[in-house]
């Protein structure tokens, strides 16, 4: 049975602006879904939502018939990788290796593969600045740091922030490669203005648009 996002009389809105108004929807996080939507519909805030670092809504929003405000965020944590936008927001160390460390090693053990952070590294054409400081890596090179923490998650369901962003043409591509592979074993939910970029691979593809979240594919 594949993970599922419920959305039941849902609400949720800022004291200067509503964002959501009754929603009734369900999201089955199997293959690739996107979300897309326009910059400031609440493509980010929903993502916080789901993680339940954004709380006050109304209404029923469960993760796999759980509601979310009844979950402890640490279990969420277990069963989602979340990325986060911008980049910085995702690392945790001071170079690469380091940062993927703390991934490998489940945030506190002693016990990871050397080789699976390698070719982690490796796989968004990293490995050569593994040791480098990561506030003198561009931008783009963080991105695919933090996504190179995928690879270490591929038991989890993603929940991916505008993914490409700084990415050039290559990593875009190395980026999509994966997010197909992940679908084919576990789900995917792309969180992007992108809708040029993901749709082609996209199993479902949902926008918000009017407060609403609508199936478009």
């Amino acid at each position: 049975m594949s993970d599922l996002i419920s959305l039941r009389n849902f609400s949720f809105s800022f004291p200067e602006k509503e964002i959501f108004t009754d929603l009734e929807l369900e999201i089955p996080l199997e293959g690739v879904n996107l979300l897309s939507g326009i910059n400031g519909s609440g493509k980010s805030t929903f993502c916080r939502l789901l993680l339940a670092l954004q709380t006050g809504y109304r209404g029923g929003l469960l993760f796999n018939n759980r509601d979310i405000s009844s979950v402890d965020t640490q279990s969420l944590a277990a069963e989602i990788i979340y990325l986060k936008q911008p980049s910085s927001l995702n690392l945790l160390a001071a170079t690469p290796w380091l940062d993927l460390v703390v991934w490998a090693s489940g945030f506190g053990s002693n016990q990871y593969n050397r080789a699976d952070i390698d070719e982690a590294l490796d796989f968004f054409d990293l490995l050569s600045y593994k040791d480098k400081p990561v506030w003198e890596l561009s931008e783009g090179q963080r991105q695919g740091v933090a996504l190179a923490a995928l690879l270490l998650n591929r038991q989890k369901v993603w929940l991916l922030d505008e993914p490409a962003a700084g990415l050039d043409n290559i990593r875009q591509k190395k980026l999509k490669k994966l997010i197909l592979e992940q679908g084919k074993q576990k789900g995917v939910l792309i969180i992007s203005h992108r809708y040029d970029l993901f749709a082609d691979i996209s199993d479902n593809i949902y926008e918000i648009k009017d407060k609403s979240i609508l199936l478009r594919k």
